[in-house]
C-alpha cells in the first residue's frame, strides 16, 4: 500500500512538472509518520530517477530540492548519521535566524563572531542553517539547528587538550547539544591532536562534531 501511494505521487509530480510538488510533499509527509526508514530508501531512488529527468525541464530542480529536504527530515526522526548538507555549495548563501550580535573588533566578542562565522561557512557549503533558533525539549538555546538537528558552536582559543575536551563535554552533559560545530580558527591545537585527546577520554553522548577552520567543513566525529 505504501508503494503504491508513493508511485501515485511520484506520477503527480512528473505529470505536473513540479507544480503538485507543495501537495504531494504534504502526502508524502504524512504518509512518512510511520515508514521513515522504508520511505527514505524509495525517496532516494526516487530523487535519483528525477536526476535523470532534470534536463527536460527547470522546474524538475525544486522538485528533486522538495524531496531531499523532505529525506533529510525523514532521517532527523531516527538515529541518523553524520550531518551532510542538502544543498550545494553556494558562495552567496548565508544562514536564516538572528544573526548573534558581536563586536567587530572586542576581544571579548571573539567567540561571538567566530559564532557568526561558523555560520556563514556551514551555510556557504551547502549546510541548512539557522542561527539561534527556538530552545530545545529541554529549554536549553543551543546557537545554530543545521540540517534540523540542533548543534552549539565552540571556539577554543587555548592550547590545552583536556581544556577543550572539557569545554565540549560540559555542553553535553548540560544538555546545550549532543553536536558541536567547532570552530578551529584560533586554535593552536590541530585536529589530530583533538582526536587523540577524545579517542583517549570519550565524551558520553556526544553524538557528532563538525569542524570549520580555514573556510573548510569537516566531518570529524564520529571518527572514521
Amino acid at each position: 500500500m505504501v508503494v503504491s501511494r508513493l508511485i501515485t505521487y511520484a506520477a503527480e509530480l512528473a505529470g505536473t512538472l513540479g507544480l503538485a510538488a507543495p501537495l504531494v510533499v504534504g502526502q508524502v509527509t504524512t504518509l512518512c509518520a510511520s515508514w521513515a526508514a522504508r520511505i527514505a530508501s524509495w525517496l532516494r531512488g526516487l530523487i535519483r530517477s528525477f536526476e535523470h529527468l532534470r534536463g527536460l525541464t527547470g522546474r524538475m530542480d525544486s522538485v528533486i530540492e522538495l524531496i531531499k529536504k523532505l529525506l533529510s527530515r525523514l532521517r532527523g526522526r531516527g538515529d541518523r548519521g553524520p550531518t551532510t548538507p542538502s544543498g550545494k555549495p553556494d558562495p552567496n548563501r548565508k544562514p536564516s535566524g538572528k544573526r548573534t550580535d558581536a563586536h567587530p573588533t572586542k576581544k571579548t566578542d571573539r567567540g561571538l563572531r567566530r559564532e557568526n562565522e561558523s555560520a556563514d561557512i556551514l551555510s556557504e557549503h551547502g549546510y541548512d542553517v539557522e542561527q539561534n533558533p527556538p530552545p530545545n525539549a529541554n529549554g536549553k538555546e543551543p546557537d545554530y539547528r543545521i540540517e534540523g538537528e540542533y548543534f552549539d558552536n565552540y571556539s577554543p582559543s587555548s592550547k590545552n587538550l583536556d581544556n577543550i575536551r572539557d569545554e565540549v563535554s560540559g555542553k553535553v552533559k548540560d544538555g546545550q547539544a549532543e553536536r558541536i560545530v567547532l570552530n578551529l580558527d584560533d586554535c593552536p591545537r590541530s585536529m589530530e591532536e583533538i582526536r587523540g585527546v577524545l579517542e583517549r577520554k570519550p565524551i558520553s553522548g556526544l553524538k557528532e562534531i563538525l569542524v570549520v577552520k580555514d573556510g573548510r567543513v569537516v566531518r570529524f566525529y564520529p571518527f572514521d
